[in-house]
């Protein structure tokens, strides 16, 4: 996804590292949203902090 989105925002590694359902959709600026199963509103996050969050 980094390769085709020509940016280096979402984890990489040898192995697999995303647990979760991520999802990436274009927008005027770069950042990240959590969205926690039973809140009703999601929680802005960095971009930086995403590997805490999807490995």
């Amino acid at each position: 996804m980094n390769a085709m989105l020509h940016t280096e925002s979402l984890p990489t590694g040898i192995v697999p590292l995303t647990s979760v359902i991520t999802t990436v959709s274009y927008g005027s600026t770069e950042r990240a949203y959590i969205e926690r199963e039973g809140w009703g509103i999601p929680e802005e996050i960095r971009l930086d902090a995403l590997p805490n969050y999807v490995t």
